[in-house]
């Protein structure tokens, strides 16, 4: 078991969770019990850096109002990407990550697409898959580690022009897209690049006839003051200061939207397949279902994304409730 960090310099993702430091004294039971109460963390409105202390800054959690805003502002903007889409107009939405994000990815992408399209056969509006997935190291990652590939800024670069371009020969042809890029630390350079490429390819693009509408979002469990710098994705938030030094690649930067709730930390340290799995599963399977709900406003577009985030919420707190019930079956199985 590591040391407990000083919480004023580790990344929220990167803590010892107080959960873990007896959980291995107390059984099978034990570490059930451990588990339902670090994915209880999730549904918290707001996560103090340090409960201990008065006037420390609460970050907001995966039901704070302004992050099923955000969430809502998601589903929107995929929402008319896909509307958007015509042989003559193509669109696409793309969601990029590294290792077991890439694989939600992956995932999500592949099961929006299934119920998009089973949706509007009902509705006889059949349509092409415009929802992808985009893995580092390709989708061999999908069944064989790639982990270096996370570290490649150039290949992220390289990879959204591919992906772009699997719309058709050419990618100026793409009237509307949509990046989501998936780092549960905010920590991934291949993620970071791939979103600051989409943002340069949609400011090259503005001085042509019909400029594309590019809509990116960064999807993590860190404060963005937490993101290490070699990640990229602190170059990625607006400045806020015009004296900021080194400065800013504007374009890269523009309209960049951080779907970031803080999560607290795992109960295994920095194993974001954990709580930051399933949160970013949630994120985006709620954002898919309510883009696919043709909610017409960003206020109808939110109380479906609460609604969705509660039946999440039932869902996991029912699975413990019976993992941790009094006959033990679970813990027996565990043990």
């Amino acid at each position: 078991m590591p040391p407990v960090a000083d919480v004023s310099r580790v990344p929220v993702t990167e803590r010892v969770s107080p959960h873990a430091l007896d959980m291995e004294s107390r059984g099978a039971k034990g570490v059930l019990e451990a588990l339902a109460a670090c994915d209880a963390e999730m549904w918290a409105e707001l996560h103090a850096d340090d409960e201990s202390a008065r006037d420390s800054p609460a970050h907001p959690g995966l039901t704070h109002p302004t992050v099923v805003a955000k969430i809502a502002r998601l589903a929107l903007a995929v929402s008319r990407c896909v509307a958007s889409d015509t042989p003559e107009t193509p669109a696409a939405v793309l969601v990029v990550g590294c290792g077991t994000s890439g694989r939600l990815a992956f995932q999500c992408a592949r099961a929006a697409n299934e119920g998009s399209s089973s949706s509007r056969k009902r509705k006889r509006k059949p349509r092409r898959a415009v929802i992808r997935h985009v893995l580092a190291g390709g989708d061999a990652a999908l069944v064989q580690s790639a982990e270096s590939c996370e570290d490649d800024r150039e290949r992220g670069a390289i990879d959204f022009h591919q992906a772009v371009a699997s719309n058709g020969p050419n990618e100026k042809k793409i009237a509307s897209l949509v990046v989501v890029g998936v780092s549960c630390g905010l920590s991934a350079p291949y993620v970071s690049s791939f979103l600051a490429e989409a943002g340069r390819f949609g400011a090259r693009r503005e001085g042509g006839k019909d400029p594309p509408r590019v809509a990116r979002f960064a999807l993590g469990f860190n404060p963005t003051r937490d993101a290490p710098e070699r990640g990229g994705f602190r170059a990625l938030v607006p400045s806020e200061s015009p004296e900021e030094v080194p400065p800013r690649d504007e374009q890269a930067v523009a309209d960049v939207c951080f779907v970031n709730p803080v999560l607290g930390p795992e109960l295994v340290a920095g194993s974001s397949r954990l709580k930051g799995g399933s949160a970013t599963k949630m994120i985006l399977d709620a954002a898919f279902a309510v883009a696919d709900s043709d909610a017409a406003d960003e206020r109808t577009a939110a109380e479906l994304t609460s609604r969705a985030l509660s039946a999440f919420e039932a869902a996991t707190r029912r699975t413990h409730e019976c993992a941790v019930s009094r006959d033990a079956a679970w813990a027996s199985a565990c043990a």
